[in-house]
């Protein structure tokens, strides 16, 4: 097979950056596997904190009184 030179030299960039991408990958899913999950409650005995971090709205007579 007689390829063009650019479209070796993308290859020569792509092939690589696709295998270490496939290899992270699988690294990650491994590592998923070996732990139990976060978002199973029997898994994770101790409670998820949630924050409430809205503020209230601004209305017209708090924008009279700021000005």
């Amino acid at each position: 097979m007689n390829f063009p030179a650019d479209t070796l030299i993308a290859l020569a960039f792509l092939v690589p950056v696709a295998a270490f991408a496939v290899a992270e990958l699988l690294a990650v899913r491994k590592r998923d596997l070996d732990k139990p999950s976060r978002m199973n409650a029997a898994a994770d005995p101790e409670p998820m904190i949630v924050v409430d971090v809205r503020a209230a709205a601004a209305n017209d007579a708090d924008m009279r009184d700021a000005a």
